[in-house]
């Protein structure tokens, strides 16, 4: 099994009323919880993950922009707009 390293800022998302762009890579529990909890707060969240079911399920259940691509690859991450 492999870990994930997940890295919190500490931002007070909450703390001001601007959205705030949210990149994501991976939709484990750890990001499907992440962009759920985030696309409600009226952020602009935009989800890295290789699968194709993955992402067809996120894009229909959940208001976030989804790409499809390894996240540590600069192409990908070009086509995410980061």
């Amino acid at each position: 099994m492999t870990r994930q390293k997940i890295f919190l800022f500490p931002i007070a998302f909450e703390s001001h009323s601007w959205p705030v762009r949210i990149v994501i890579m991976g939709a484990g529990q750890v990001g499907r919880h992440l962009a759920s909890s985030l696309s409600t707060k009226l952020h602009e969240i935009t989800v890295i993950d290789q699968s194709d079911a993955t992402a067809d399920e996120l894009s229909e259940t959940l208001d976030v922009g989804v790409v499809r691509g390894n996240g540590g690859s600069v192409t990908t991450l070009i086509e995410a707009d980061v």
